[in-house]
């Protein structure tokens, strides 16, 4: 160059007019201008340092189209990256590394904002303090999916359904919508589905809670039913879909009416009935059979609202047979010290004096006798014994002579008649006791006999034999009648 003039530079072996503004050039020595920028003649030496704006880096150049050879600034965007210190980013760290509508990925990568309904999560995003909302463009990740909304409303109970708000519905992806979603068996409380259950009214409508603390279908009518089934202190009426758990089966209904008689059977009500198993069936049940015994006739009876029970009586004048006081048919039936009468009823044996006819007796071939509470019936009268030969019954109860000279009982035969004192001799009188008769002795002045009392002899003797009133008698004369 020094060897041309001013306005030549050195180009090989000649010079060479120097360059204008804007031409290409090498070096400076090239130019009019003294400055090769760019690769161009410049106005000015053009190498200022770079510095950003905004997300992009403004550098000096000489070499723009719009002004080639002017030194001028020229923006250049770092696209995904901001600008730091005149240069783009080339790799993130965090969302402040990126531009606006890009966040900083997994992999250190500036990236676009996701869209609404694009899938989002915590796994996409570099610096978990940059949230992950920062990943959609719409600001909100919300059930997956980059959302419209915050979609932050509270959910509801719909039955036993939950009324939710969603993002991640198909149909809408990215839109907040309402969306119901079933309980199945449990009950939906303050917008959340029960997962299990302390008491059925935790379960939906047709369950209830089980012993496992699970919702669980209620049992349907004739179907078991008991405490062990159900969670404690529940409702055993909630295992029923009738509402009715009764005698251990789901019953059609609560089946509580009062009992009630039927003559002497008690009606109650009961669900457990075999072939009506289910269903509140009437039940009756007898209270038992009436008894007699020992002159008492025990009758069962029902009343009030199905109460069994019984009631003691008197047979009277009666007796029992069997489970009933009816008349009787022979003394035999009878109670000691009575006798059963021609009306069939049991009386009270009659006393010394009173009358003994067989046609007081309802069995006739019982004998008189029987009538009396001594068991002696003389000449029609109830006598402390009977009466021999020449005596008759009194109405004392006693025995009466028949009158010297007399006929009567036991002394009929010709030529003999009683003597008036119960004995029955020839009629020519007595001269000895032996000309009497058993248990008389010989009145000697009077030739007549007379009944011995008290005392043994004449045909009466022996250990415990005595005479009493002309008969010999098994009995000891010390007894006193």
């Amino acid at each position: 160059d020094a060897n041309c003039n001013s306005a030549t530079y050195c180009a090989g072996d000649t010079c060479a007019l120097l360059l204008a503004q804007g031409e290409s050039c090498t070096g400076d020595n090239q130019c009019s201008s003294k400055h090769c920028a760019d690769g161009v003649c410049c106005n000015k030496e053009c190498n200022e340092n770079d510095y950003c704006e905004g997300s992009s880096v403004v550098a000096y150049v000489c070499n723009s189209q719009s002004a080639l050879g002017t030194c001028t600034t020229v923006p250049t965007s770092c696209e995904a990256f901001t600008c730091s210190g005149g240069k783009c980013n080339t790799t993130c760290t965090a969302n402040s590394d990126c531009s606006a509508g890009h966040y900083c990925s997994s992999a250190n990568i500036c990236v676009a904002k996701l869209n609404a309904g694009d899938t989002c999560n915590a796994g996409r995003i570099k610096e978990a303090t940059d949230g992950i909302d920062s990943i959609c463009l719409t600001g909100h990740c919300v059930d997956g999916v980059c959302c419209n909304d915050s979609c932050a409303d509270i959910d509801t109970c719909a039955g036993n359904a939950v009324s939710a708000h969603i993002c991640n519905k198909n149909d809408s992806l990215g839109t907040c919508t309402t969306n119901t979603i079933s309980c199945q068996a449990y009950a939906c409380k303050g917008g959340v589905c029960n997962t299990k259950c302390t008491s059925s009214s935790d379960c939906a409508t047709g369950y209830f809670c089980n012993k496992q603390g699970q919702c669980v279908s209620q049992r349907g009518q004739g179907d078991n039913c008991n405490s062990g089934l159900i969670i404690a202190g529940d409702d055993i009426n909630n295992i029923c879909d009738t509402s009715h758990c009764v005698d251990g089966v789901c019953c059609d209904n609560a089946c509580n009416q009062d009992d009630k008689c039927n003559g002497s059977n008690k009606v109650i009500y009961a669900c457990n009935q075999l072939g009506s198993v289910g269903t509140c069936t009437e039940v009756s049940s007898s209270c038992g059979s009436n008894s007699c015994s020992n002159g008492y006739l025990t009758t069962v009876t029902c009343t009030g609202k199905g109460v069994c029970g019984s009631s003691t009586s008197s047979c009277g004048d009666h007796v029992c047979i069997g489970d009933a006081c009816v008349n009787c048919t022979s003394s035999d039936q009878c109670g000691s010290g009575k006798y059963c009468n021609s009306s069939g009823l049991c009386v009270d044996k009659a006393t010394n004096g009173s009358y003994c006819y067989d046609s007081y007796l309802k069995n006739t071939s019982e004998g008189a006798a029987t009538i009396c509470r001594s068991n002696h019936c003389s000449d029609n009268y109830c006598t402390t014994y009977d009466c021999g030969t020449c005596t008759y019954g009194n109405s004392s109860g006693t025995c009466t002579n028949v009158s010297y000279g007399g006929t009567g009982k036991g002394c009929n035969t010709s030529g003999y008649s009683c003597n008036g004192a119960g004995s029955c001799e020839h009629h020519g009188g007595c001269t000895y006791d032996r000309d009497c008769g058993t248990c008389q002795g010989c009145n000697t002045t009077t030739h007549a006999c007379y009944n011995l009392e008290n005392e043994t002899g004449n045909g009466c003797g022996g250990r415990n034999y005595c005479c009493f009133g002309g008969t010999c008698y098994h009995r000891m004369c010390t007894d006193i009648y």
